[in-house]
């Protein structure tokens, strides 16, 4: 068979790409001749390889799938067990242009529903029960900092790696290293972020049709009280973010009621609990001068709601909690009395 293979070393995942008028024969031909993998599969015994074929191609095309295997699996030395690359490098943009496009498609298939911070109506056809709070945090910290290429109109956002300052953010989202590194991890394996390799300077967040965007200070501010009201009262105000952006659009109010905002939260709405949280996490936004709400107590003949009408939501505040000596103070400040304080305490994140 003329093909593409891969020889992988079980003991360290790396692995060596190549190519073969006789694919099937590779293997044993590497444990006895004398090239680079051939001397690791020597030293280390045959037995501790595994052997895949990847693509069968034809002859002429042998040099340009090798190398699209190569830099797919990142297989260049020290990563891997490939010395050289066979195309020039105009060939290789391509491949890595092609690769690209290819990671988006499946990343699109993946996951229709990119997002838990946007909290959109199919919230739940996802399970992202084994990304944490934390987790989360660090999610919306890369969308505070992300950038998008307008120019080109790509679906995805781009965070450059040497932009993250791990110690910075560890201590802004009460953190600590291990955790930001198995952050990343699990979002890339829920494809709410992923990158072309390890050699890449870029982490991707696919876009969805409206993104729910803020920036660092905001972000700041918000996860100043996560210990106290977990990642809630971010994710509130992002998804108030987005709805205003859609009828901002199509020129209609958007209107809320409580039961709704624990919904789109993805909390059990019978739990009353949660009703009283989201007066106090809308007074904290409305006080931090986010966003701007019109109330209208509805009467019904079961006893009456309230209507929260979005009349307006800014991306920052001017508002500084550092100014305070403390978190009563702070809160306050913002019309949260003291009761409030105690149930704000009292919240498990």
């Amino acid at each position: 068979m003329i093909g593409i293979y891969k020889i992988t070393n079980k003991n360290n995942n790396k692995s060596y790409i190549g190519q073969s008028i006789h694919c099937g024969k590779r293997l044993d031909e590497h444990s006895k001749g004398g090239q680079f993998i051939d001397e690791i599969i020597q030293l280390e015994g045959i037995e501790n390889f595994d052997f895949n074929i990847l693509k069968e191609v034809d002859k002429k095309e042998l040099s340009y799938w090798e190398d699209y295997y190569i830099i797919k699996y990142n297989t260049l030395f020290p990563n891997g067990y490939n010395k050289k690359m066979n195309t020039n490098k105009d060939t290789q943009k391509e491949i890595k242009k092609l690769l690209e496009e290819e990671t988006l498609k499946e990343v699109e298939k993946k996951s229709s529903v990119y997002l838990k911070v946007l909290a959109n109506d199919s919230h739940n056809e996802i399970n992202y029960s084994k990304i944490t709070d934390k987790y989360w945090s660090v999610y919306y910290y890369l969308v505070s900092i992300s950038l998008w290429d307008m120019a080109s109109k790509e679906d995805h956002r781009y965070v450059d790696k040497k932009n993250i300052n791990i110690s910075n953010v560890s201590k802004m989202l009460n953190i600590s290293r291990p955790t930001f590194y198995k952050a990343i991890e699990r979002l890339q394996e829920y494809s709410l972020i992923y990158t072309l390799g390890k050699e890449d300077h870029y982490y991707y967040i696919p876009s969805p049709p409206i993104y729910a965007e803020t920036n660092i200070k905001t972000i700041d501010y918000l996860l100043h009280f996560r210990k106290y009201v977990g990642i809630d009262l971010l994710r509130t105000y992002l998804i108030f973010s987005k709805y205003f952006k859609l009828h901002k659009q199509d020129g209609k109010e958007k209107f809320f009621v409580r039961k709704e905002i624990v919904d789109l939260l993805g909390h059990n709405i019978r739990d009353t609990s949660y009703y009283g949280y989201i007066d106090i996490y809308l007074s904290l936004l409305q006080g931090w001068g986010l966003i701007e709400l019109k109330s209208q107590t509805i009467t019904t003949a079961n006893g009456g709601y309230v209507k929260y009408t979005l009349v307006n939501v800014l991306p920052d505040s001017a508002y500084t909690l550092q100014e305070f000596y403390n978190e009563v103070d702070e809160l306050n400040a913002v019309g949260i009395s003291k009761d409030d304080y105690k149930i704000l305490k009292s919240i498990k994140s």
